[in-house]
């Protein structure tokens, strides 16, 4: 999603296992539109200059639905990126990924 937290994920990984030749699945939750599909292209040629084999999809599926059909080893992403105030009133995305999976999550902050 082109956030803060997607953005260290990614460069975390691409310093982390860059030349790993591992595959990467970027999967965006939203519409399929040319500005999303940027973000992902955006990502893609990132961790392809780091040797990734990267695969890319755009789902309109809610998230716990395709964690539960995919057989993904682990899940990386962008921990706790709003205020303490929001995630009061709204809740956390991050701690319903937590309590939701039982698959391994890297959380990058």
């Amino acid at each position: 999603d082109a956030s803060h937290g997607a953005n260290k994920v990614l460069d975390f990984l691409c310093t982390e296992f860059k030349d790993s030749h591992l595959t990467v699945e970027i999967v965006f939750f939203g519409d399929k539109n040319e500005k999303n599909q940027d973000m992902i292209s955006h990502a893609k040629e990132k961790l392809e200059s780091s040797n990734f084999k990267v695969e890319e999809q755009i789902v309109s599926d809610k998230v716990e639905t395709f964690i539960a059909e995919n057989n993904n080893d682990v899940i990386a992403m962008g921990a706790f990126g709003h205020s303490v105030l929001h995630d009061l009133f709204v809740g956390s995305f991050t701690s319903k990924m937590i309590q939701m999976s039982r698959k391994l999550i890297l959380l990058v902050r």
